[in-house]
């Protein structure tokens, strides 16, 4: 998916979001979603990509599943139309981190300290479209696709 837009402040830049996923032949995959600026260069009126700056790297997603090293997220209703219930289970007592982004990589909620063996609701307020949850417990990282459905 390549999306592009022009920043509003900055007539003179082009934004474009490109999506990622990679699946191998066991049907693990991998997403990520990359931001690329570009921006017309005033002698050469052409156009160059610009270096990314540190507050708007992208979010990018290690090992995706159901379970990783013992850390296990499951997920339902899934699509929903309400709220999704996030299930977290781990092996290790070591607390979880969980990050929302959108389809564009775009940090959208932020969960920390939450504890293994219990249930998280997120996404009632999530507008409709796809989201990308991601676990993480020290070096384990899950992540798994939502879909959030017009009421």
């Amino acid at each position: 998916m390549l999306r592009a837009e022009i920043d509003e402040r900055k007539a003179r830049e082009r934004i474009y979001f490109i999506r990622i996923v990679a699946t191998d032949s066991s049907g693990n995959s991998d997403t990520a979603v990359r931001r690329v600026v570009v921006s017309r260069h005033h002698r050469r009126d052409h156009w160059v990509a610009q270096e990314e700056d540190k507050d708007n790297e992208d979010v990018g997603f290690g090992k995706a599943g159901p379970a990783v090293n013992g850390l296990d997220v499951s997920v339902h209703p899934n699509p929903t139309r309400q709220a999704f219930i996030l299930v977290l289970r781990s092996n290790d007592n070591r607390p979880i981190l969980v990050r929302v982004v959108d389809n564009f990589g775009r940090l959208v909620e932020t969960r920390t300290n939450i504890q293994p063996g219990g249930e998280l609701q997120i996404g009632s307020g999530y507008r409709p479209g796809n989201y990308y949850v991601q676990a993480i417990q020290g070096e384990d990282r899950v992540t798994l696709q939502l879909v959030k459905l017009a009421n």
